[in-house]
């Protein structure tokens, strides 16, 4: 379980990772109901040891 302090050092930490995955999702195309493009997205996040 993540304290207050903890989880603020990790947001701190992480801060342009998390910017750099929400412009990346913002940039991405996609279809209403189609979630293939923004799961690769999360995928490719996740596989890079990030999320």
């Amino acid at each position: 379980m993540f304290s207050k302090e903890k989880l603020h050092a990790f947001v701190q930490q992480n801060q342009q990772e998390a910017i750099d995955c929400l412009v990346e999702l913002l940039q991405t195309p996609s279809t209403t109901g189609q979630k293939v493009t923004i799961s690769k997205v999360f995928a490719r996040r996740i596989t890079r040891g990030w999320l």
